[in-house]
């Protein structure tokens, strides 16, 4: 082991060795004292394991503490981490108890972003191939030796173990057996090892006792009977180690590296030089491209098979590169995070070939195609910046049915859809909102896996993904109280519901909105509302109880529906005149949405003229108020804006106060309300 300068030290306990030296001391003392030796034995030379040489080495570096166990915690190959030892990633908090449960923390990682850091709850033990155990009290010490790990070079053979327990032999300078020493597992045989050749006491004599067996990785196991036989034994599994660059993928990851990025093929022939080097593009479809020399694209097809022999990949279809063509038997694989080589061989002709093939994936580029553009879009959600004005507090959702919303703090400010196009030399996309004139044709000229640029005549897009969740994923739902009143038209405290309206703005963020008349039932997910559209209230007032599912998360809101008897609520044309006039409206409900709270009007007496205006924009627009038999109508018109301009049209207001005016056109509903400050 090199040489470490560790900051702090375990309390030592008696080591294997330790005790070995102090019981051998005794048995020479005894021996020296005592004429007759204790066993006489024929002199064995060639069986003794002299220190520091090939067998013993070899055996030493079979009985290592193997590091590479629990690479998928530490990523650290020469140390291990004690167990059991509790840690988290994003939101989650579990205790690794064996080394069984390492399986389930990969389960657990292949569900969780990439941006969530592993982090152990300090203090740690780790525990070096030497079978030192060093105290890590923080994040900084432990990066310290993982980093240390990929300077030290301790030669560890991790593909075959001894079958404990074993024992040894101790002889004198007579060659006469002294004592025997008993090993139980690969700490006490490192430590005996260690332990042959001391500073004070000189060279200790040991034999092992045969016969001895080997356990390979693979479960087989071998008897050897003399230590030529053993040292033969423990090197062809070391050969085998080596030769078998760890390939333990499945097909579907087997599968997700061809198709991750592009992949450079070279292809051997029976003389061992490359006869063509291709550049291959595996579709999910089953569809494979491929491009070589002369510069010639060609279409084939390709597939994964697994046999009894491994994984095969099969490719056909290709003409100028036909040599591709055949059944490729998966031979070994080397894998480095995103990157990886891939050997196959294949038969053909009475010869061998050799595919080699070499995915270069860089960690923040993308291949920009229509595909990853589409994917990564989907992905969380993004900030946005226009010839270098930023959006601030804007958040921009491209969905899965590429629907796309301009977030404002949980509200939707602007809707519209988007599309993406790949031409011969272009990569494209297509927006249409009404929002900041975004609507139109952008090239992407720039693509990584977290933002992108794009171009439209002399303006610049900026895209930045945002992947930090750290809010409630039901926030928008719990932000208010849903609320759904209606005029009772024949004052029978029976009416139609739209119960859709209520939370109309927050449905984009979730997967499944359902209805229920009891929290009972929403809770289990059980009698949900058939025809939530159109639901007649068995009570007045009601509560429904809305169930949104998040994920594999789900909460309930409540949903409270009234049929108001609007026939006393009346109010004369000169009456909504002289409140409109007073002060600023803003429209506070919309059909149970309040997405237009943020426009504020300003009705001008007299002129019937109306400003509505935000923060950032303002719109000249008219409104008139008239009389009929049913009630008074207020018109809006010329309200040429984003969003705000549903709201134009004749509208009954079938509820009248000077703060409050409740209005109906067709069957939306709209409530405004009057703020003074």
């Amino acid at each position: 082991m090199n040489d470490k300068n560790f900051a702090m030290k375990p309390t030592i306990k008696p080591t294997i060795k330790q005790i070995f030296l102090i019981h051998l001391f005794v048995l020479f003392a005894l021996f020296s004292c005592n004429e007759d030796p204790i066993q006489e034995t024929q002199n064995n030379q060639e069986e003794v394991i002299a220190p520091n040489s090939s067998l013993a080495n070899l055996m030493s570096a079979t009985s290592s503490n193997d590091g590479s166990i629990d690479d998928i915690l530490d990523g650290a190959d020469c140390f291990s981490v004690n167990l059991p030892v509790t840690i988290t990633a994003g939101d989650i908090t579990f205790t690794i108890n064996t080394l069984d449960d390492l399986e389930l923390l990969e389960d657990i990682l292949d569900e969780l972003d990439d941006d969530d850091i592993l982090e152990f709850l300090f203090p740690i033990t780790i525990t070096f191939n030497d079978f030192e155990e060093v105290v890590i009290e923080n994040e900084e010490q432990f990066e310290e030796f993982v980093d240390a790990c990929f300077d030290d070079d301790d030669d560890i053979i991790e593909c075959v173990d001894f079958q404990y327990p074993i024992s040894f032999s101790i002889y004198n300078t007579d060659f006469q057996v002294i004592d025997t020493i008993t090993v139980d597992d690969d700490e006490e045989l490192y430590e005996f090892l260690e332990s042959l050749e001391d500073d004070e006491n000189g060279v200790v004599l040991a034999s092992l006792n045969f016969p001895v067996t080997l356990i390979y990785a693979n479960g087989e196991t071998i008897e050897v009977n003399n230590n030529q036989e053993l040292e033969d034994a423990i090197i062809a599994a070391e050969d085998d180690c080596e030769d078998e660059d760890e390939c333990d993928v499945s097909l579907e990851e087997l599968e997700w590296y061809l198709m991750d990025c592009g992949i450079v093929a070279e292809i051997y022939n029976q003389n061992e030089t490359v006869s063509e080097e291709l550049y291959l593009d595996f579709d999910e479809s089953g569809e494979l491209i491929a491009t070589g020399e002369p510069t010639v694209t060609e279409a084939g097809s390709w597939e994964i098979q697994e046999t009894d022999l491994g994984y095969v990949l099969v490719i056909e279809g290709l003409e100028t590169f036909a040599i591709a063509n055949g059944e490729w038997l998966l031979e070994e694989c080397d894998e480095d995070d995103e990157n990886i080589e891939l050997e196959f061989v294949k038969e053909a002709d009475n010869d061998n070939f050799i595919m080699e093939l070499y995915s270069e994936c860089d960690d923040n580029e993308v291949d920009c195609n229509e595909e990853t553009v589409e994917l990564n879009l989907k992905d969380c959600v993004w900030y946005a910046e226009l010839n270098d004005d930023f959006f601030e507090n804007l958040e921009f959702d491209f969905t899965e049915g590429f629907n796309l919303y301009v977030y404002q703090e949980n509200n939707v400010i602007a809707e519209g859809n988007w599309s993406v196009s790949e031409g011969e030399n272009t990569l494209e996309l297509y927006v249409e909102i009404d929002f900041e004139g975004l609507t139109g044709t952008w090239q992407i000229v720039e693509c990584d896996d977290d933002r992108f640029e794009l171009v439209r005549g002399e303006d610049i897009l900026i895209l930045e993904q945002d992947c930090e969740d750290d809010s409630n994923p039901f926030e928008c739902f719990s932000s208010f109280e849903a609320e759904i009143v209606v005029c009772d038209d024949n004052n029978d405290s029976i009416e139609t519901f739209d119960l859709t309206t209520a939370y109309a703005n927050c449905n984009p963020e979730a997967d499944v909105i359902t209805y229920h008349e009891t929290i009972s039932d929403a809770d289990n997910a059980v009698n949900a509302i058939a025809s939530p559209e159109a639901y007649t209230n068995i009570a007045n007032p009601q509560t429904i109880y809305v169930r949104v599912e998040i994920g594999e998360d789900f909460e309930v809101f409540p949903l409270y529906i009234y049929a108001e008897d609007c026939s006393d609520e009346s109010c004369s044309e000169a009456d909504v005149d002289a409140y409109l006039v007073e002060c600023i409206w803003n429209v506070v409900n919309l059909n149970g949405s309040n997405d237009l709270i943020i426009y504020n009007m300003d009705f001008e007496p007299n002129s019937g003229v109306l400003v509505i205006y935000t923060d950032s924009e303002t719109i000249d627009a008219s409104w008139s108020t008239s009389e009929t038999d049913d009630g008074v109508w207020l018109e809006f018109s010329n309200v040429n804006g984003a969003n705000i301009q549903v709201i134009t049209g004749n509208w009954l207001i079938v509820e009248c106060s000077e703060e409050v005016l409740h209005l109906q056109k067709g069957d939306d509903n709209m409530l405004i309300e009057r703020n003074c400050e």
